[in-house]
């Protein structure tokens, strides 16, 4: 019974090692995801507290499991949000992996879901999923008389600021550059953009991840043409881009980021760069 309100490999741990259970922690590299249900306030203003928390714990149990079958470990629940983490309490050598793994598969949960509800006229959820690893302190942190197991580190902030970004980019699961980099010869991965946060100096790589490796062949031809207007884009030949994006949205009408640099590329063409374009997007505001 304990074990469903933490961790079960926490509380075996505990159980093993009881000195475990103080305050404090350790250094490790942990892979982070977080998720958030796109127009949540709203949804929720239109619906009675019982049905809203009836629905809501069927999402958490079809995203959890895909968590848990995973090897990732939940640390909370924000609102509508998940907050979890690979490569704690239990080491994982294959954390990352394992982490885009259970985004997929939670994130096909979801729209199975959202599916399910909608057929039967019923709104559904649209989920958007933050992939990041780093390194963190993670173990038991608070006071005295209540502690939580969870992290502390920059990496849960990248984390979260991804999953935000699918809003700008219309997708539904974005990872960091370390993310797709360490896991490039097991997911086919999708190289969305190279940004500037607002209020930072620093440049970020951004990466959608399509399906694991094995689905390489359905999305080699979308992938190619993606990819060459991509680079055009880069150079700042924003004709050769803006029609190679436009060849991509035909064969997915309903691609976020091929809409999006459509419409970059269009006001490129009528208003210009600044000076020194090297591709890099520059956000003005969080």
């Amino acid at each position: 019974m304990f074990g469903r309100y933490v961790s079960k490999n926490l509380v075996q741990q505990i159980m093993r090692s009881p000195e475990t259970a103080g305050v404090g922690g350790t250094r490790r590299e942990i892979t982070v995801m977080f998720t958030d249900i796109e127009g949540f306030s709203r949804l929720s203003e239109t619906m009675e507290p019982e049905l809203l928390t009836d629905r809501l714990s069927r999402y958490f149990d079809a995203l959890g499991s895909a968590i848990t079958a995973n090897r990732g470990t939940i640390d909370k629940y924000i609102g509508d949000s998940i907050m979890a983490f690979w490569n704690a309490p239990e080491r994982d050598a294959d954390h990352i992996a394992n982490a885009c793994r259970a985004a997929l598969q939670a994130c096909a949960a979801s729209n199975q879901l959202s599916e399910k509800w909608r057929s039967r006229g019923r709104p559904g959820f649209r989920t958007r999923f933050g992939l990041h690893t780093g390194l963190a302190v993670v173990g038991n942190v608070g006071a005295r008389e209540r502690i939580n197991y969870t992290l502390v580190g920059a990496v849960a902030n990248q984390a979260s600021r991804l999953e935000g970004l699918n809003k700008i980019y219309g997708t539904g699961v974005l990872a960091s550059g370390e993310v797709a980099g360490a896991t490039a010869d097991r997911f086919v991965w999708r190289h969305i953009d190279r940004i500037v946060a607002a209020g930072t100096t620093e440049q970020h790589d951004i990466h959608e991840p399509l399906g694991e490796i094995d689905s390489a062949p359905e999305h080699a031809e979308f992938l190619a043409k993606w990819q060459a207007a991509h680079a055009a884009y880069r150079e700042g030949r924003f004709e050769v881009a803006l029609a190679g994006f436009r060849a991509a949205a035909s064969l997915r009408p309903e691609d976020g980021p091929s809409l999006v640099f459509i419409e970059r590329c269009v006001a490129f063409l009528k208003e210009g760069t600044s000076q020194g374009w090297d591709g890099t997007w520059h956000f003005d505001r969080k």
